[in-house]
């Protein structure tokens, strides 16, 4: 993969990740009561992992903010590398 490549790809899976995220959507999944607290910007993508928490029936107390970014990762999961990481590392 070069900068700039363009690459076709099938699909793309939007996860929530980090610390507070997974442990937290884990504990819930297993049973505990858990509110996350975190800061989100109010920009397309802070609204999407709102939604994303609640579609897992996480409670958050989000603090919005409007004067930056919500920051991001892209993993570009590549079917036929050896020593990649692969969708089921993922997962």
């Amino acid at each position: 993969m070069h900068p700039g490549k363009l690459i076709n790809v099938k699909g793309v899976c939007f996860s929530t990740g980090g610390v507070v995220a997974n442990t937290g959507v884990a504990m819930n999944y297993l049973g505990a009561n858990v509110e996350l607290m975190g800061k989100l910007a109010t920009d397309d993508l802070g609204y999407m992992i709102s939604n994303k928490l609640k579609s897992y029936g996480v409670k958050a107390s989000i603090s919005w903010c409007n004067d930056t970014n919500t920051s991001y990762s892209i993993l570009n999961i590549l079917p036929l590398c050896k020593k990649c990481m692969k969708m089921k590392d993922v997962n």
